[in-house]
């Protein structure tokens, strides 16, 4: 049970889990909070065959509770997986809140995300690129992209800062990317953001990092560019 609790699982998910190992309820329902398995569970419904341990589904469960928690406590359970260069209660953490309740399913899965071959692993350092990893496969010319770079740079500066949001970003740059290609728009927008292949989209990982410092990651992208 400790090795579970370092690994990051959530207790309510891991009783809730060995609760259905080997009693199921009389409807199918799996959430179950530790008042409801008092009142549901019988002997009668203990079932006579062994269980199967399947961690897969353990993970399941874990994922469904962290969904279930407020800010406050996710960031607490967070805490101690996290980097030393985030602040569990900087402005950082707040913006990767959302992103971390999307792809975490026990809260040891924040190392790897942060580690620096990560997906996350930008928020920190802006990976060494060359001019090249800014052109679109399908389109590899360097004027084209130095051109979506710039007009995504000039949407972007007029959003507020208080309004840097994923949804504010999309929503500047999506009808662009629509008429001249999203692959021609997006794909330089992410390599500039981030300077690796896997990351969130461009406008969460832009979200991430502030106003000021995707602007300053666009610049020298554009400049690498000629």
């Amino acid at each position: 049970v400790t090795e579970y609790k370092k690994k990051g699982y959530l207790p309510e998910a891991f009783v809730n889990y060995l609760a259905l190992l080997g009693w199921h309820p009389s409807d199918e329902r799996e959430i179950f909070s530790m008042k409801d398995l008092i009142q549901n569970f019988s002997l009668e419904r203990v079932s006579k065959s062994g269980a199967v341990f399947d961690e897969e589904k353990l993970k399941w469960f874990n994922r469904e509770y962290i969904k279930m928690l407020n800010d406050e406590t996710f960031i607490e359970h967070s805490r101690p997986f996290l980097p030393e260069w985030i602040s569990a209660t900087g402005d950082t953490m707040k913006r990767l809140i959302p992103v971390l309740r999307d792809k975490v399913a026990i809260f040891s899965d924040i190392e790897a995300l942060f580690a620096p071959t990560g997906e996350l692993a930008f928020v920190n350092k802006l990976a060494d690129f060359g001019a090249d990893r800014l052109l679109w496969k399908k389109n590899p010319d360097a004027k084209t992209s130095k051109a979506h770079l710039e007009e995504c740079r000039a949407r972007l500066e007029k959003i507020r800062f208080e309004s840097f949001t994923a949804d504010a970003l999309k929503v500047a740059i999506w009808d662009y990317a629509e008429t001249k290609g999203r692959g021609d728009v997006l794909w330089p927008l992410r390599v500039a953001l981030t300077g690796q292949d896997k990351s969130p989209d461009p406008f969460v990982s832009a979200s991430i990092l502030g106003k000021d410092e995707s602007l300053k990651r666009i610049d020298l992208a554009i400049k690498k560019l000629g």
